[in-house]
């Protein structure tokens, strides 16, 4: 038979979601990054003035 048995189907998409899991909480902790880097670079701008 060529069905793919549960198991390997629940694991592909277990690694799916908790993949684009991972993708989404490295982009978002990259923005905070930014962010964060933005406004103290914004406010050491505002202090020079």
């Amino acid at each position: 038979s060529s069905l793919t048995p549960v198991p390997i189907l629940r694991y592909s998409l277990w690694m799916r979601v908790t993949g684009s899991r991972y993708l989404v909480g490295r982009v978002s902790a990259v923005v905070h990054q930014l962010a964060q880097v933005d406004d103290e670079s914004v406010a050491g701008t505002h202090h020079s003035v």
